[in-house]
């Protein structure tokens, strides 16, 4: 029986959700210093910083989930599989020329 190979591609919704992650809190944190620490939720001082780093930790470990499909699937310029990769080395493993050597 044949395994299903694991998805490729990240969902659809990932990179949005991502970058509109660190956008907002890098929005939070600018808005915070520009309106001299009163905004954007007034009274929590500090914590608006912790309310930024988070949606920007947010977005950086979305980011590690985020997978892209090659440009050119099935191209010959691609990178050998391990199995390959094995192969290869097989075939060009060195082999001294001289019997004594061996």
């Amino acid at each position: 029986m044949e395994e299903e190979s694991p998805l490729l591609e990240s969902p659809s919704w990932l990179a949005p959700v991502m970058v509109a992650n660190f956008l907002i809190g890098l929005f939070w944190i600018v808005v915070f210093y520009v309106s001299q620490t009163q905004y954007p939720v007034p009274g929590i001082g500090a914590w608006n910083m912790i309310i930024g780093f988070t949606f920007i930790g947010v977005g950086f470990s979305l980011a590690t989930k985020w997978r892209q499909l090659p440009l050119f699937k099935g191209h010959s310029q691609h990178s050998p599989s391990l199995r390959e990769h094995s192969l290869i080395h097989e075939q060009t493993k060195f082999r001294p020329a001289h019997p004594r050597c061996r």
